[in-house]
């Protein structure tokens, strides 16, 4: 049994209220939201690649049996390291013009629809 089913979640909603905390902070600055915005980012950061671990680990352990869904697997796992390093580069806390931010942001949140959609697809064909 894999883990990553389980893995992928907790990453996917703490990235996805980092960018709406920042995107709302932008708008109305306050401390603590960024705070809590940044917090969110690291922990789903870091909780990422341990999904990232998870679905390289569940792919290498049954490959057998889906080899026939290695376009969608490639696809996932492209989208997948696309938005780790988007996100990456939030979390060096290097800073970025406001609207560059805003753009990584809004990218990131489009990643992360297209690889849950994309994992959907995978786990109803497997």
């Amino acid at each position: 049994m894999s883990l990553h089913p389980q893995a992928v979640h907790f990453p996917i909603a703490l990235l996805l209220v980092s960018s709406i905390l920042t995107l709302w902070n932008e708008r109305r600055p306050h401390h603590e939201l960024a705070i809590t915005a940044r917090w969110c980012l690291k922990i789903g950061w870091w909780s990422s690649l341990l999904a990232a671990i998870t679905g390289i680990l569940a792919v290498a352990l049954a490959f057998d049996q889906i080899r026939q869904q290695l376009t969608w697997i490639n696809s996932h796992a492209v989208v997948s390291l696309s938005l780790v390093a988007v996100y990456w580069r939030l979390v060096l806390g290097k800073p970025l013009p406001a609207e560059a931010q805003k753009r990584r942001h809004l990218v990131g949140i489009g990643l992360i629809v297209l690889a849950g959609w994309l994992g959907g697809q995978l786990s109803e064909r497997i």
